[in-house]
């Protein structure tokens, strides 16, 4: 299931979840709408607030300051604090991570992720309180996190092919294959699909 399909077929009242700056604003993350100025001069990410292609598209980091911040950010973009950490992708299935897979950044940019590996479940963040009403609406969802703070909430799993293999890095367009190839159900930005791994 993809993001477009998961906001068709769930409950209207759910689809608050689709807003990344309440997201960002229910999990104590400093954001504000980019009519609002940043409160100093500084490294700040710049998303849409609503997303649902997925993989961090239009996401980018800018420098700011409380006079140019309006004037840089787009029209329906909301500016953020730099988080820090790892960042986790947690399946949660009745309420109890199903899937965890930790992600390797890009070493440039927001989009071109180099991997995801599958870890133990022990490692994933307890459910956060103000989610498990919605969590239980629905068998499986989603939840991403940077440094332990929630950035995104999908109501669907993971839609990675982590059946195939425990660690799956991302084949780009110009990207020489080598192993086990599952192509993308919907490629985006380039990316034809990945190279599954079996690590264990």
């Amino acid at each position: 299931m993809t993001d477009e399909d998961a906001y068709i077929s769930c409950r209207p009242e759910d689809r608050w979840v689709f807003d990344k700056l309440l997201i960002a604003n229910n999990a104590k993350v400093l954001a504000a709408p980019r009519e609002i100025p940043v409160p100093r001069k500084g490294e700040y990410i710049v998303r849409p607030i609503y997303n649902l292609s997925g993989l961090g598209l239009g996401a980018s980091k800018m420098r700011l300051t409380p006079e140019t911040s309006e004037v840089r950010i787009p029209l329906g973009y909301f500016w953020s604090e730099v988080l820090e950490g790892v960042h986790l992708s947690v399946d949660y299935t009745n309420l109890k991570p199903s899937l965890t897979v930790q992600g390797i950044p890009p070493k440039e940019g927001l989009v071109r992720w180099r991997g995801w590996a599958k870890i133990d479940n022990a490692f994933a963040p307890e459910l956060p309180k103000w989610l498990t009403n919605i969590a239980t609406q629905y068998k499986t969802i989603n939840i991403e996190y940077i440094g332990g703070k929630v950035i995104e909430v999908h109501l669907r799993g993971n839609p990675d092919p982590f059946d195939k293999g425990d660690f799956l890095k991302p084949v780009y367009e110009g990207d020489e294959i080598e192993g086990e190839f599952v192509e993308a159900p919907e490629p985006l930005v380039g990316r034809l699909g990945f190279i599954a791994e079996k690590t264990r």
